[in-house]
């Protein structure tokens, strides 16, 4: 690590910014605040919760129980995403190339 006042003084504007620019999120997020953080729908996440495409706890509360997803493991799960595109996407993808 560099030992410059001016430095350090830059590397904490930097991380001020980042703190307002992007709001913290808690390490456990309900299905609201997974669906802000992943910038999907709410009715988006229940369609991935109910086709088990979505990591998620279930958490006893009430009769159905609290669905919460880990922030960490949603980044390694959009990390470790492949998406294959459908055949249209791909033909398209193909012409565009030749």
């Amino acid at each position: 690590m560099i030992d410059d006042p001016k430095f350090s003084m830059i590397l904490d504007k930097i991380d001020a910014l980042e703190k307002r620019l992007k709001p913290e999120f808690p390490v456990w997020l309900d299905i609201r605040q997974a669906s802000v953080y992943l910038q999907i729908s709410r009715s988006t996440i229940r369609k991935l919760i109910l086709s088990n495409s979505i990591p998620f706890r279930r958490v006893p509360n009430g009769k159905a129980g609290k669905l919460l997803f880990n922030r960490r493991v949603l980044d390694l799960w959009l990390l470790s995403g492949d998406v294959k595109p459908n055949k249209r996407a791909r033909s398209t993808f193909e012409a565009f190339l030749d």
